[in-house]
């Protein structure tokens, strides 16, 4: 706990799931539809993936498995971003 009040856990101890549920909380409307899907196959591959990446791969830069997680986050905010409309834009069409 620190000065401030703030409570810090390490990510090990509290697992990816939050990360991706809070991720998954603020995914644009139009993609809404498919939040449990996005769900399901976060759950099917996540850790089946970075388990493969642990044991398989070499990394050139050394990461914890929270940064992997952001990062392929952020890659999905890339892929929806024209999905969130800014003031003043017009929809996409469905």
């Amino acid at each position: 706990v620190s000065r401030c009040g703030m409570v810090y856990l390490e990510p090990t101890y509290i697992g990816l799931e939050p990360f991706v549920e809070c991720w998954l909380k603020k995914v644009p409307e139009k993609i809404w539809q498919y939040k449990e899907k996005l769900e399901e196959l976060f759950n099917n591959f996540l850790q089946p993936a970075i388990k493969f990446l642990r044991s398989e791969m070499r990394e050139m830069v050394p990461t914890v498995d929270g940064a992997l997680v952001f990062s392929l986050l952020k890659l999905m905010d890339c892929f929806f971003e024209p999905f969130m409309l800014k003031d003043g834009e017009q929809p996409i069409p469905e």
